[in-house]
């Protein structure tokens, strides 16, 4: 199971060593995570049970079920994990860029604009800025370069 963009994938296992169906279904029926499951109030949610014996020697058998569901974020789930990740991307690079998110959740907040735009926005940002972190590490470089080349053509003094 691929876990889809903007999704979260969350699961448990359930352990027992033995086959009475009765037994396994009210361990599993009165899971607590499985009780948290049946809480979700998304239509969306896409739900998933891995059932998987193993025969063990003395007629025992060792049976993992592994239950999970596939969780949409809701927006402002979304919103937070942009923006976790784009100030983890800026670090180092500037002092302003949690002002400039704080601009942009403003307008996502009022309705300006759109989650969509706002990634799209956030992503222009940081190309942005990481081009200048590279254009003015070209530059230095280039300086560097010229005071060699000139220190090179100096003519000793001897």
């Amino acid at each position: 199971l691929t876990v889809k963009p903007n999704h979260i994938l969350s699961g448990f296992p359930i352990h027992f060593s033995g086959n009475d169906l009765k037994e396994l279904r009210g361990h599993v029926q009165g899971s607590k995570p499985l009780q948290e499951y049946f809480k979700f109030q998304s239509d969306s949610c896409a739900f998933f049970v891995v059932p998987k014996v193993y025969p063990l020697p003395g007629s025992v058998s060792s049976c993992w079920i592994f239950i999970g569901a596939l969780v949409p974020l809701s927006q402002d789930q979304i919103l937070q994990h942009e923006k976790a990740l784009y100030t983890q991307n800026l670090k180092g690079v500037s002092g302003a860029d949690k002002a400039e998110f704080n601009e942009l959740e403003d307008l996502y907040n009022k309705g300006e604009i759109d989650i969509e735009k706002l990634k799209e926005e956030l992503e222009q940002r940081k190309a942005d800025k990481v081009e200048k972190k590279d254009k003015t590490k070209k530059d230095k470089l280039a300086k560097a370069k010229a005071k060699l080349k000139a220190k090179a053509n100096k003519p000793d003094k001897k």
